[in-house]
């Protein structure tokens, strides 16, 4: 290897040391700060009888990062029309199947979002649920139905059970009333924000 390689050659190496040590340390700072281990403040240790510097003059100052310049995991939402609507995700079978039964309550500006794998005439009913729901049917970026003030009185011997009147990928269930405080109708948009 001629010298001029050589040292394109080790060159290019300690660039790349440079960019994969950089990329472990922003990682592994960013997940220490999301387990909530990453310190928020710094005071630097001195020996016995020195003053205490300035953060910015103390040892490893300069290593601290700001719990706000790291980015923040968005909320999903659901918006229709000017209404948006904090969501909890359903996508699994099991929590398609429990949805927000057992539960005491839902806060009265949220929703759970069910979301199927196809668009289909899917049939929801009420066991073990403790309050009242809307239930908005979505497909193809707006409302195609709307259940409203569907009752938590449930009959094991006579199960009541709802469904859209056309096949549906996405359900939304929110507190009894919701519907009609926000004005959401039957061919309302609907657009989703960070479900992923």
């Amino acid at each position: 290897m001629s010298r001029t390689a050589a040292v394109k050659y080790f060159s290019a190496c300690a660039v790349l040391l440079a960019l994969v040590t950089s990329a472990f340390f922003v990682v592994f700072g960013y997940r220490m700060w999301s387990f909530g281990t990453f310190p928020t403040s710094f005071t630097p240790t001195v020996p016995s009888g020195q003053g205490v510097g300035t953060p910015t003059t103390g040892v490893g100052a300069a290593s601290i990062i700001s719990r706000q310049a790291l980015p923040e995991r968005l909320s999903p939402t659901v918006r229709i029309a000017a209404t948006e609507i904090p969501v909890e995700i359903a996508t699994t079978s099991a929590a398609q199947q429990k949805g927000l039964s057992g539960r005491p309550s839902l806060d009265a500006d949220k929703g759970m979002l069910f979301i199927f794998g196809r668009p289909d005439q899917y049939s929801f009913w009420m066991p073990d649920m403790h309050f009242p729901l809307d239930i908005i049917w979505i497909q193809d970026g707006k409302v195609v139905d709307i259940d409203k003030d569907v009752s938590n009185e449930f009959n094991p011997a006579a199960p009541k059970f709802y469904s859209p009147s056309s096949p549906v990928k996405y359900v939304l269930e929110v507190n009894a009333g919701f519907a009609m405080r926000h004005g959401i109708r039957t061919g309302d948009a609907v657009t989703f924000n960070n479900l992923k």
